[in-house]
């Protein structure tokens, strides 16, 4: 058991888990792998520490995957982290439920392999279901997954609504960030002087790299919320508690 903003988080309930990762994030997160750790606040207590994510496309390359690897385990070793929980958020694949399952459990092997990452459970979010990958055995997580749609009637869930904490939808593919921001009507402008921001449109976010930040969520404060941890090939959104 942990404390959030709004509500006691019990981490041994898979589904407690499940669901507060969107609203931790702020958004939905899609193809990506979040890492969710705890860590020690003080000799008797527990909290959430780092929250992390990463795009799936760069960890399908060995060098980023080690790079991001060994970024991340070094921020929970530098933040005395006790365990952390990996969810892998995967597209089903063509072949059915077995080869989507398969492709995670190959997405996690290196990050439950070192001892940093490996004291927690692991999840996959894919389609309309989630996974346990490692309590198959347990009634409460069935070998073919539960229907995502039960996380909204969690009582982690029931409680971020009540307190006005919402979920955007997933990130568009060209840019893999956080969440998209509501659209408005343009605010009328006059002409742009050459060579000013306005001139060039929207060139500097096009060039943004995937996974450059999310929304605040609850539990965070801007300042540290806004701290964004970049690998030299890879981007991780990171964001500590």
């Amino acid at each position: 058991m942990i404390d959030t903003d709004v509500h006691t988080l019990d981490l041994d309930d898979p589904a407690e888990v499940v669901a507060y990762v969107p609203y931790r994030l702020g958004f939905r997160p899609e193809n990506s792998l979040v890492v969710l750790s705890v860590r020690r606040h003080g000799p008797d207590r527990v909290g959430l520490g780092l929250v992390a994510r990463m795009d799936l496309a760069d960890l399908a390359d060995p060098r980023l995957e080690r790079t991001l690897l060994s970024e991340i385990t070094g921020h929970l070793s530098a933040e005395h982290c006790v365990a952390a929980w990996l969810l892998a958020y995967c597209d089903p694949a063509e072949a059915g439920e077995p080869a989507t399952l398969e492709r995670a459990r190959r997405v996690l092997a290196p990050w439950r392999r070192d001892p940093r990452t490996s004291a927690g459970r692991c999840y996959l979010v894919s389609g309309a279901r989630w996974y346990c990958l490692e309590c198959t055995h347990d009634p409460a997580c069935p070998p073919n997954g539960r229907g995502r749609g039960e996380l909204d009637s969690t009582a982690i869930a029931a409680a971020m609504v009540v307190h006005g904490h919402g979920v955007a939808p997933p990130a568009p593919p060209s840019c893999g960030c956080g969440p998209t921001a509501p659209r408005r009507p343009p605010a009328p402008r006059g002409p742009a002087r050459p060579g000013s921001r306005n001139s060039r449109g929207s060139r500097g976010r096009a060039g943004a790299p995937r996974g450059d930040g999310a929304a605040p969520g609850p539990g965070t404060t801007p300042s540290r919320r806004g701290h964004r941890n970049r690998a030299r090939h890879g981007t991780a959104s990171c964001s500590p508690d």
